[in-house]
């Protein structure tokens, strides 16, 4: 459950946010220069998104400050001023950034580009107007083919530097653009003009065009090569077949022009391939890049080795493994190069990571022909094995229990998965206000603070606001609960609660969750202490009736009646705090049941060497220093694991991944009943 932060807390972390974001910013400044267009873009989306992390911190300081304005009489107005000083400050830093990265994008990069876009056009249509009374159909054709094309590439130039074209010339391009845009559809319709020309030249004014096919085959556009040098061969032999078939005259400048398109961009500028002549020079440079064959054989050696065990019944990633070798192997086969995948090694490699039951299979299977096999050929005999099994553990797979209540639960993904946003300085206004700069977030507008409970309630219920956090999203996956109202007797009956702006019962010391209530247990004659108290009123019952179970040391004790004075405790004036242990049998992905002792009171986790490769975890060797009394000292060897652990949340807050680091013991010494032969 999600805890409240104190004002001081977040102010340290808005702090942190403005440092982060300051740095970033006169990095980019400093360094601008320096950078290509593109990283230079990139960079700014960066410092933008670090400028909104500060408006968000500064939202929460503010928030947390008016809720502790309830609580003192006179206000410091200090603070005011500094939450308004935060957003003064963030938003004239982002301005120069903006100002000082458009300079530099429009002068050295989008000026130049965006003004050869457009007159290269631009020449075009003129010179189509001036020719189109004395040219052929097709070869007026050909040159609308080709003004289209410059036309497409002025209106992607205009598109990617609108933002960074200076206020000046921006009218001047606009109108250019718009010119260019009007001519191309009167330039469209001359080739209706001169086929009605052809047509009567040659005496059939009346013919009609012919039909078109009743079948249409899609393009076969050329396979692309992404900068995977396992993939350059096969690339490289695909592109000349398919090339060679789309263009049969063999021109040396088509076929540079098609192997350029046939490349990623980061391919082509990092090896400046454009500035070559040929096809034939860029493949030269390709192979020296992508082509060292010994290098393909060992990175798909170390590929196949670094292939993690399949442990337990796991059809699929049997599958996989089958179908991963098959891969190799046939990649191999095209650089002429098996022998490294028939190495004796490589061999006893793949084998150590079958199961056991298939791994048993195998060498029943290879038993009677092993004096005959050699060391090379028995690879061959493993993967004709292999090939027999995968049909097998497909259908083993497709037999598996699907049942939708055993399934894992996806973790909602809380972030895009672009890797910056491509803004152009848009930002949505206030849905009530109308200001910009706080976007979808209702508790942060002036406007809405202002209104009645009322009044409020009708807005967000108009706009869809979601009642707990005041914001506007999809889903509870993103739903802030450190605002809540704290009164008891607001709460509705599904439990969710509202923001503390909608409480109609504002500032009323009634129903502080701070006055606890005393527990049902109380009345049976079992006392808790204050702290299990406060921890059993913020569960669930079932869940809090299911803790009250395991509570080992409550304050009630039971003394004997014949001594009439008082407890050990008591005497010493002491208190004894509570300690939380639990017996639970945790189910593992694969589905073993793993007995876990839960023990709230101890700073270090252990797991038994024999379930951590139950479950297959990752391990570091480590040595250990265990400090006892009056010096002495006591050296271990032991592992280090790794241990993924999902935690649920209360009241319906989705699940989130978490990492356990334990040390490896070889067994638990200490008997306790419910755990039984459990580890």
């Amino acid at each position: 459950m999600a805890e409240s932060k104190s004002l001081k807390q977040l102010k340290r972390e808005r702090m942190t946010a403005k440092q982060r974001f300051s740095r970033l910013a006169n990095s980019v400044m400093k360094s601008c220069k320096k950078m290509s267009a593109d990283e230079l873009m990139e960079a700014f989306n960066k410092v933008v998104l670090d400028a909104d992390k500060v408006l968000e911190a500064n939202e929460e300081v503010e928030i947390a400050w008016l809720e502790e304005l309830e609580h003192v009489s006179t206000p410091k107005e200090s603070m005011r001023d500094d939450i308004k000083r935060t957003v003064e400050e963030r938003e004239q830093k982002l301005d120069d950034v903006e100002h000082f990265v458009q300079k530099v994008l429009w002068g050295n990069f989008g000026n130049s580009e965006l003004t050869v876009a457009l007159e290269a056009a631009e020449k075009e249509c003129k010179r189509l107007l001036m020719s189109q009374p004395g040219l052929k159909l097709e070869v007026y054709e050909l040159m609308l083919n080709h003004l289209e094309g410059l036309v497409k590439a002025a209106k992607e130039a205009v598109f990617r530097w609108s933002r960074w074209i200076s206020d000046a010339e921006r009218p001047d391009f606009q109108q250019r653009m718009r010119n260019i845009e009007s001519l191309l559809p009167e330039l469209i319709s001359g080739k209706a003009d001169l086929l009605q020309a052809k047509l009567e030249h040659n005496g059939s004014s009346d013919a009609t065009l012919p039909p078109s096919p009743a079948i249409k085959l899609r393009p076969t556009a050329l396979p692309r090569f992404d900068g995977n040098r396992r993939n350059f061969y096969l690339w490289k032999k695909e592109w000349e077949a398919l090339q060679k078939q789309g263009e049969p005259t063999g021109s040396k400048e088509v076929r540079k022009f098609q192997l350029l398109d046939s490349l990623e961009e980061r391919v082509a500028r990092e090896l400046r391939l454009p500035t070559y002549g040929t096809a034939d020079e860029i493949f030269r440079v390709l192979g020296n890049r992508f082509g060292n064959k010994s290098a393909i054989a060992l990175e798909i050696v170390e590929e196949l080795q670094a292939l993690p065990p399949v442990r337990g019944h796991q059809p699929r990633r049997v599958v996989d493994m089958i179908q991963v070798v098959e891969k190799a192997l046939y990649d191999l086969s095209e650089l002429g190069n098996t022998g490294a995948l028939r190495n004796p090694l490589v061999t006893k490699s793949l084998e150590s990571k079958l199961p056991e039951n298939l791994k048993k299979e195998w060498l029943v299977c290879s038993a009677g022909e092993e004096e005959v096999a050699s060391p090379e050929g028995r690879f061959d005999m493993l993967l004709k094995f292999l090939r027999s099994q995968e049909k097998i553990y497909e259908q083993l797979d497709q037999l598996r229990d699907d049942d939708s209540s055993k399934r894992e639960r996806k973790i909602p993904q809380k972030h895009a998965r672009t890797k910056a946003t491509n803004s152009l300085g848009f930002q949505a206004s206030c849905i009530v206000c109308g200001e910009r700069g706080h976007r979808k977030k209702l508790y942060y507008c002036k406007k809405f603070k202002t209104l009645r409970v009322g009044e409020k309630r009708e807005a967000v219920k108009k706009f869809g606001a979601c009642v707990r956090c005041l914001e506007i999203h999809d889903g509870n996956a993103e739903c802030k609960t450190t605002f809540l109202c704290k009164n008891e007797g607001c709460k509705d009956a599904q439990g969710l609660g509202h923001h503390y702006y909608l409480c109609p019962k504002v500032g009323s010391k009634e129903g502080d969750p701070r006055r606890l209530r005393p527990s049902p247990a109380r009345a049976e004659g079992k006392r808790y202490t204050e702290s299990q108290e406060e921890f059993l009123t913020s569960l669930p019952p079932d869940l809090a009736q299911r803790c009250r179970n395991v509570f080992c040391n409550s304050v009630s004790k039971t003394f004997s009646l014949t001594v009439p004075e008082q407890g050990l405790l008591a005497e010493n004036d002491l208190k004894e705090f509570p300690v939380i242990m639990m017996i639970l049998e945790v189910t593992a992905n694969a589905g073993q049941k793993i007995g876990t002792l839960i023990d709230l009171a101890s700073d270090t986790n252990y797991i038994t060497h024999e379930a951590a490769g139950e479950l297959d975890l990752r391990s570091e060797d480590v040595t250990l220093i265990v400090h006892g009394v009056g010096g002495m000292q006591v050296t271990v060897q032991t592992k280090r694991y790794l241990l993924k652990i999902r935690i649920l949340w209360i009241g319906g807050g989705g699940t989130a991944l978490g990492l356990l680091v334990s040390l490896g013991v070889v067994a638990v010494d200490v008997e306790i009943a419910n755990l039984g032969e459990r580890r």
